[in-house]
């Protein structure tokens, strides 16, 4: 972990219920339609318009985010 600049690992699931890493085995709190972003809306607020400003700006930003929370990124400090 040292190697790879890891400092702590986050905490596991518990089943306190007080705990704000608590177990949630109800699928009646489960969001089944999560609040996703306006995949025609800018980072900057503004409106896409045109499929040259969809491939140029919004796509690459959708991807990045794609990438950074779900695919996840490998450590800049990575060992050999």
């Amino acid at each position: 972990m040292e190697k790879l600049g890891i400092k702590e690992l986050r905490p596991g699931a518990s089943h306190d219920p007080k705990s704000p890493y608590v177990v949630n085995y109800d699928e009646q709190k489960a969001n089944v339609y999560p609040s996703l972003p306006d995949p025609l809306l800018l980072k900057d607020g503004k409106r896409v318009t045109s499929a040259k400003l969809w491939w140029s700006k919004r796509r690459p930003e959708i991807v990045e985010d794609f990438d950074r929370e779900i695919l996840g990124r490998v450590p800049a400090n990575l060992p050999g």
